[in-house]
């Protein structure tokens, strides 16, 4: 019978290299300030309005406000306030008291609050703050024809919607790229109440309705009213921008396909505006500030808005002249059918912006094409995804499309995140558990020593088998990367005990820092913590912290209330630890630690969006090395061939290898080529510049190759541009096209519409 481990969980975050506890707070005139958040300073008036604690604040089943924030008075203060004083923990004040929960306040009002660390800590930053409202898992990608074949679930089959990861994988598509098929969705004729476009777009949000109706059709009608429905061709565009808020998303559903042509093209118009900001950034500019009129006016109806064609979530927040980093972008608004004459006070240096934008939509390079089948149906982001449909023939059967529009003012469908360590509570208004995470441990290397090496051991047959595409060492070869960490080697191997075993040992003896990803799962084939056991001379024990947080994060989750004792045993694996390990809790939302042997081996979920998070989490916890041994990676692209530049870059990596400069050259089919320049900063300065002298030399190389090659160099964003562009015509992108479910070669479109707004 296995004992419960007498191991400590480390408790207590550490911020820039110290660590900061919830020990004291000290009060200002106007504010009190947190050091455990970094000494954030929290407004007395913005904390009194916050409250959340009383009933008299929020109401106990509504969870609305309930007062004004004009109702607190300007000069609020806690009870007795002593400005300046510093209060400890277990030492309070009359109006100030820290306690383990968070902070409590008596105010001078007699009213009474308690905010929570995890309260606090959310609102202590923009940054913080945005996360706590919005996924990373679903912020926007840009495309281009060639990127938006790799997406994860680009294709998806309408019986897999039934399903909620099939539901929750669909949407996130949808979100990220702005762009999801779905096969097989029925094509039999039902009422508009009953059928299938309709059932559909319930699974995704609410149906919203328009002077068009719930239902529409698309199809070729004599003296129409709209271009949709003609067999003309429609260059891209958006639609309904005549509305003051437009649908956010929209569905195309074919019925039947009896025609020649009619292929529907999409392209990715927040890629277009992050290329033109690059390109002419002065066209960028105007392009966010000049108003265009969009109209509908015809068969009794008047429909009139102005938007800027590229519409910024912050327009008071542009970037500066010289970023190179574009500004967050909410909508892009373009609709040439749909658009009124422009204000005659139209900047002229519109025009040409205009112009340039239009270019880089319509850039083959930029359009992916398709021809529905019947039975396809297509869902993009109205407000990001132009679509376009090439004119058609009729055949005599002709062609019949029914279509619905939607809008949707909440998602039905919510995923788990990073917390849930990959399952949902179910519950998108149940906050997510707040946890204590480890105080820094003593340096395993010894006392003023850093990592200096490191490895991956990646274990799972999915793997090898190729079910799944390891990400995972890509971001651990990131990470050290950023940190200075030299990367040795990178090894997959099967879910075999004795591989395990061998490679733990060996890895660990010969590198500073090593990491495993997988198999520390629930099932018979995570044998991951068993395997290391083994290695490390040691035995596997339960560790009663981690249980306890597994606890508190499943306790809303019915599947976990009604395991079977096997059931409930399988669950407890995954805190059955070796026992001679340290346990490391490094997120505040993740309940899963990190596991770490010898002092150097460390154990991480294989999960992908774990693995990242944590694993950026685990640099507030070991011994990095200083800033002086990070390298520098400058980028210099050129459409040269390779072996036209290859002569020099042989002599110059030659003359450059006594300076510990590495360079790399990296082709990409039927674009160009990324030369790479890789070197550590160096701790002094040269004298007269605040640069440090390796950077110098390093940005002086780079001038040097950029000349040589004809190239240019790139900023990060550039870079990653790039990268998305990369192979265009590869095989790979033919053959992904080619097995496409939806890729036809018979010319055809009967189309039906579904808008939404999310």
């Amino acid at each position: 019978m296995l004992r419960y481990s007498k191991l400590r969980p480390l408790l207590n975050p550490r911020r820039n290299g110290a660590v900061r506890t919830w020990t004291s707070v000290t009060t200002t005139k106007d504010s009190l300030v947190v050091e455990a958040l970094d000494n954030t300073a929290f407004p007395y008036v913005w904390l009194r309005d916050s409250c959340q604690a009383s009933p008299d604040s929020i109401h106990p089943s509504t969870k609305q406000k309930m007062h004004r924030t004009s109702d607190i008075p300007l000069d609020i203060r806690p009870k007795d306030l002593s400005e300046g004083q510093t209060i400890p923990l277990n030492n309070p004040t009359p109006g100030v008291k820290v306690v383990p929960e968070g902070i409590e306040i008596v105010w001078n009002t007699g009213h009474k609050s308690l905010f929570s660390k995890n309260f606090l800590r959310t609102h202590s930053s923009p940054k913080t703050l945005h996360a706590s409202h919005f996924s990373e898992y679903t912020s926007p990608t840009s495309w281009t024809s060639s990127s938006i074949v790799n997406s994860p679930n680009l294709y998806v089959s309408y019986a897999s919607l039934n399903e909620p990861k099939g539901l929750v994988e669909a949407m996130t598509q949808l979100l990220k790229y702005g762009l999801v098929f779905v096969s097989g969705v029925p094509t039999a004729h039902k009422t508009n109440e009953s059928c299938e476009l309709r059932t559909l777009g319930e699974k995704f949000g609410e149906i919203r309705n328009t002077f068009y109706g719930e239902l529409w059709n698309v199809i070729n009608i004599a003296n129409s009213k709209n271009i949709a429905y003609t067999n003309l061709d429609l260059g891209l565009h958006m639609d309904l921008l005549y509305f003051h808020h437009p649908p956010r998303f929209q569905a195309l559903h074919c019925l039947r396909n009896r025609v020649v042509g009619g292929t529907s093209i999409f392209v990715d118009a927040l890629h277009a505006s992050r290329a033109l900001f690059h390109s002419n950034r002065a066209h960028f500019d105007v392009l966010t500030k000049a108003p265009v009129a969009f109209q509908y006016v015809n068969d009794g109806h008047h429909l009139y808005k102005q938007h800027p064609t590229i519409q910024l979530e912050d327009p008071s927040a542009a970037p500066p002249k010289d970023s190179s980093i574009p500004p967050a972008i909410s909508y892009i608004n373009y609709s040439p059918p749909f658009q009124g004459p422009l204000p005659v006070d139209t900047p002229k240096e519109f025009y040409p912006a205009l112009q340039e934008f239009a270019n880089i939509l319509n850039d083959p390079q930029n359009t992916f094409s398709y021809t529905l089948k019947e039975g396809d149906c297509v869902l993009f982001d109205n407000r990001r995804v132009l679509h376009a449909r090439t004119a058609f023939e009729e055949k005599p059967e002709g062609e019949r499309e029914e279509g619905i529009l939607f809008g949707v003012s909440t998602a039905t469908t919510s995923t788990g995140g990073p917390a849930s360590a990959g399952s949902s509570s179910g519950d998108p208004e149940r906050p997510t558990p707040q946890f204590e995470v480890s105080p820094v441990p003593p340096n395993p290397l010894g006392e003023g020593r850093w990592i200096r090496t490191a490895a991956a051991l990646i274990i799972g047959d999915e793997i090898l088998n190729g079910k799944t595409l390891d990400s995972n060492s890509h971001v651990f070869a990131q990470f050290c990367f950023q940190h200075g960490i030299d990367l040795k080697r990178i090894e997959v191997i099967p879910d075999v005990e004795d591989e395990i075993i061998e490679a733990a040992r060996r890895l660990s003896s010969n590198h500073d820092l090593v990491v495993t990803s997988g198999g520390i799962g629930p099932t018979h084939d995570d044998i991951t913590y068993a395997s290391l056991a083994k290695a490390f001379n040691t035995t596997l024990v339960h560790h009663d912290e981690t249980i306890r947080r597994m606890k508190i994060m499943n306790k809303h989750r019915k599947w976990a209330t009604l395991q079977t004792p096997e059931q409930k045993e399988a669950t407890l694996r995954m805190a059955l630890f070796p026992a001679n390990a340290e346990v490391i809790f490094v997120d505040p939302e993740i309940w899963v630690p990190v596991v770490r042997l010898g002092g150097k081996l460390c154990v991480f979920p294989g999960v992908p969006g774990l693995f990242q998070r944590m694993i950026k989490s685990l640099a507030n916890f070991i011994p990095l090395p200083p800033k002086s041994e990070r390298p520098r990676r400058i980028q210099i692209f050129t459409d040269r061939a390779e072996s036209l530049i290859a002569p020099y870059l042989t002599k110059l990596q030659a003359r450059l290898r006594p300076h510990n400069i590495q360079v790399g050259s990296y082709p990409i089919l039927y674009k160009g080529v990324f030369v790479s320049l890789i070197g550590k900063e160096a701790p002094a300065t040269a004298p007269g510049n605040a640069e440090p002298m390796e950077r110098v030399r390093l940005a002086d190389i780079a001038k040097e190759v950029e000349r040589e090659i004809g190239g240019r160099i790139l900023s990060e964003e550039e870079v990653a541009e790039h990268k998305k562009q990369a192979d265009g015509l590869s095989t790979k992108w033919k053959e992904a096209k080619a097995s496409s479910p939806l890729d036809s070669k018979e010319g055809n479109h009967g189309t039906v519409g579904l808008k939404a707004k999310f």
